[in-house]
């Protein structure tokens, strides 16, 4: 991943809704060079023990081809990924699969994804069963980065908004 690219932090929302937790975080693809971009890790405050919902807005169509998302998993403070196309990598993480085949075609309505590590039904990461819900069984670790794996180069002043929401009690 080049430097085209802004990637922020996940912050804490302030809201009156008390039982619940949430955090946004915004990539921002500034020019035509690139062709994935990636989320920095999930707060340390999020607890992996839980199930957690996030939902993903796109400021156009992101990719002229399919844009797959994949989710890799982090045990350390310093977990990052870096390289590009067919070279991304993990230090202290390890990718943990795709979690959607191509979120192009809907992402500027929005997406809402359920990750649950204690999941009894089987991983729902198509887009063609968007309607009934993404849902995704993940293996229980600190952290969690969200990679958006480009199938071409990724559309210019592309703006990602990404809200994490989970359950306080």
């Amino acid at each position: 991943m080049a430097t085209a690219e802004t990637i922020n932090e996940w912050s804490p929302i302030v809201t009156k809704q008390t039982k619940f937790a949430v955090w946004k975080s915004t990539l921002v693809v500034n020019d035509n060079g690139e062709s994935d971009i990636w989320t920095k890790r999930t707060p340390a405050t999020l607890n992996p023990d839980k199930a957690f919902d996030l939902l993903l807005t796109t400021s156009q169509t992101a990719d002229a081809q399919a844009l797959p998302v994949r989710l890799w998993g982090g045990w350390s403070d310093d977990f990052v990924l870096a390289g590009d196309t067919t070279t991304v990598a993990a230090t202290n993480g390890v990718q943990i699969g795709q979690v959607l085949d191509d979120c192009v075609l809907s992402v500027t309505n929005g997406i809402l994804f359920h990750f649950d590590p204690d999941s009894p039904v089987a991983n729902v990461v198509t887009i063609a069963a968007v309607a009934s819900g993404l849902k995704v069984r993940i293996p229980k670790m600190p952290y969690y980065i969200l990679h958006f794996d480009g199938g071409s180069t990724l559309a210019a002043s592309t703006t990602y908004t990404l809200w994490l929401i989970q359950k306080k009690l």
